[in-house]
């Protein structure tokens, strides 16, 4: 996957949102807090949910709800189902998106969901598990003052798919190898599939060099060997 390009298909083409929970504890967790926010930015849904079992106290040492706090709230599911009903049609985006989709038992809905964390690390070559304060100081964005509420924290991640949208990183020249598909040439390396437009391939063809010997090669079906400047070429 092409983070970047990723990045910049969602946000340019795509109705998206961006969702977060805070929840009961690792141990079957159940949501204690669920947030949605559209990629405009409207906020969706923002609110506290009952999850019909106890707080583990490591939880609430995290977000700060407490058992108290959530005995009055809807029940869970009724916050799901509200979720489900503004998620309805929408790319979805989470920061460890697998922990959420467990959370709100979304496995089984027809849903398109997206995990932020993987296309992060992806993008900036950074290890796994990288986690969201990390991610958004890495990019140069704002601190994230209040992590650990679902709002603030779809916020960041929205935030943190915006800058990624706008901006290849800044890894330098990777290698690629061109290929002719059946629509046209694609880039195909370590970075993922790149599909760009005309005047980009020209771009990358006339500073690799290729020569007319080197699209007679890519013409006949043979795959090129070629660097693409994920900054410069693609900007």
């Amino acid at each position: 996957m092409d983070a970047h390009l990723w990045a910049r298909e969602i946000v340019e083409n795509r109705d998206w949102a961006v969702f977060d929970t805070e929840t009961t504890g690792l141990n079957a967790p159940r949501p204690v807090q669920i947030a949605l926010v559209s990629g405009a930015g409207e906020i969706l849904q923002y609110e506290v949910v009952n999850p019909g079992k106890p707080i583990d106290p490591a939880a609430t040492a995290v977000h700060g709800k407490t058992d108290a706090e959530v005995a009055s709230a809807p029940d869970w599911q009724e916050g799901r189902a509200r979720f489900l009903a503004a998620a309805e049609g929408r790319v979805l985006v989470a920061y460890s998106a697998p922990y959420d989709v467990g959370v709100l038992d979304l496995d089984k809905e027809n849903l398109v969901i997206v995990d932020a964390m993987t296309a992060y690390t992806t993008y900036a070559a950074k290890p796994k598990d990288q986690k969201l304060i990390f991610a958004v100081e890495q990019m140069g964005l704002p601190d994230v003052v209040g992590a650990h509420d679902a709002l603030i924290d779809s916020i960041a991640t929205r935030d943190l798919v915006r800058a990624m949208a706008a901006k290849p990183p800044a890894l330098g020249a990777q290698e690629y190898y061109a290929v002719q598909g059946k629509d046209g040439i694609v880039f195909q390396g370590n970075m993922g599939t790149l599909r760009v437009p005309k005047s980009v391939e020209e771009r990358i063809f006339d500073r690799n060099q290729l020569g007319e010997k080197g699209l007679k090669r890519l013409n006949e079906g043979y795959p090129v060997r070629v660097s693409v400047d994920l900054r410069e070429d693609l900007s």
